[in-house]
């Protein structure tokens, strides 16, 4: 079998694209399930597998009260656990107004829109958007991304880049650009890498004979990038009010959307669509993992669908499998073509 597999939003098990239909086969892999550096793992006779779910990996379908503070929670296959609603120990809520959670073994779950509405009209007391009454005391639901006020401002950057912490940096390109890139067969294209960092990424996409900008958001980065690509045109611009001389073909996406605030991410979409011409595309590689706070900030299939979906068309979608990369089963590559009138 396939070291990976499938959850689909609704909780169920897939393999390389086909429903899994042994009930109890898939029992003991929802049972097995550990986060692991921010990845969920199943484990089948002790083999690690490798997790790739489209939204949270647990789908609550039901649940009841049990007893004093504990609810007990319902998933697929059959598989139940109790969870102590405290304040301390309690739900969150998502941008999509979804409750949200952590199992014992800390994999986050989601709450089936049936299951949330049972919930709220049936076992608590609402008192607004982000609260309520359980057991005679009040549950305040955090977002589930924690807010991380420091990324916004150029001198955090610019201090990883004078410390040397930049993990994110893969010291070249990142290697989507050699493994998928050349299957989109692209045309000689105005290129935005957006976040460019140190520029490896920008310089690879200049080397196969592109026109490309580089922006991004520190000085320190900028004068980086300059210094090793001198042949690339590098801007030190905030992407989010950048002025635009001409419009691009292409943006490409690497390590800039998991390091904003996700209650920006919205706003960096309309940012990519202003700075696109008209059926131009997007090209990306996502970080998809179970972090809440940041950054790097997690993301889910599920919830990067809902931003790019009313822009974008969304042609190739899928995980990147290099078992010998550190990122193996957080990364999404993705292209997308601009919807016209946005």
């Amino acid at each position: 079998m396939s070291k990976f597999v499938q959850i689909s939003p609704e909780g169920e098990f897939y393999s390389n694209g086909n429903k899994i239909d042994d009930t109890d086969f898939c029992s003991s892999l929802i049972k097995s399930l550990r986060l692991e550096k921010n990845v969920c793992m199943a484990y089948l006779k002790g083999d690690p597998i490798t997790v790739e779910s489209k939204s949270h990996p647990l789908v609550v379908q039901s649940v009841e009260h049990s007893n004093n503070q504990s609810l007990l929670l319902r998933y697929n296959y059959g598989f139940t656990e109790e969870f102590e609603l405290t304040s301390s120990s309690k739900l969150f809520i998502d941008d999509w107004m979804r409750l949200c959670g952590r199992s014992k073994n800390d994999v986050p779950f989601v709450f089936s829109s049936h299951a949330q509405a049972f919930f709220l009209t049936k076992i608590v007391e609402p008192l607004s958007a982000d609260a309520f009454m359980f057991k005679g005391e009040e549950i305040e639901l955090d977002e589930w991304y924690k807010s991380e006020p420091s990324v916004e401002k150029e001198s955090f950057w610019s201090n990883r880049y004078k410390e040397s912490h930049t993990p994110w940096d893969l010291s070249t390109h990142h290697p989507s650009i050699d493994w998928v890139v050349p299957r989109l067969k692209l045309s000689k294209s105005k290129v935005l890498v957006a976040g460019s960092g140190k520029g490896h990424d920008a310089a690879k996409f200049k080397s196969l004979g592109h026109e490309v900008t580089g922006v991004d958001f520190s000085l320190d980065a900028v004068n980086e990038a300059k210094r090793l690509y001198p042949d690339v045109h590098f801007e030190c611009e905030d992407i989010f009010t950048r002025n635009l001389d001409s419009k691009f073909d292409v943006v490409f996406e690497h390590t800039l959307f998991c390091a904003i605030s996700p209650a920006k991410r919205g706003q960096l979409i309309k940012s990519w669509l202003r700075q696109l011409r008209d059926d131009a595309c997007l090209i990306g590689v996502f970080n998809v993992s179970s972090k809440q706070d940041g950054p790097p900030f997690g993301l889910t299939e599920w919830e990067l669908e809902q931003l790019l979906s009313p822009y974008f068309i969304i042609n190739f979608w899928g995980r990147l499998r290099d078992k010998e990369s550190p990122r193996s089963g957080k990364e999404l590559f993705i292209q997308a073509q601009k919807r016209k009138g946005f």
